[in-house]
């Protein structure tokens, strides 16, 4: 995604093709999150542990977003290993 939001999502693939996917909910990046902040917002209300997104993915989306703000700083794809 572009600084300010100008460009559209980019998925760099491993051929070096790039695609820009649809994101469910809408055409901003953060309509993909809707539907994980709702269940969180949710298990915190009932007091249960949400069933669409748990710890482990938290942390996994966290490094996407940090691999994704070194890629932009650095110009350059960043692998996610």
């Amino acid at each position: 995604m572009g600084v300010g939001g100008e460009s559209p999502l980019s998925l760099g693939k491993p051929d070096g093709k790039v695609s820009e996917p649809a994101l469910p909910g809408g055409g901003e990046w953060y309509s993909a999150f809707t539907d994980e902040l709702q269940a969180a917002v949710d298990g915190v209300n009932a007091g249960t542990s949400p069933r669409v997104i748990s710890s482990e993915l938290a942390v996994d989306a966290l490094a996407v977003c940090y691999a994704e703000a070194e890629s932009i700083a650095e110009g350059r794809a960043i692998s996610l290993d």
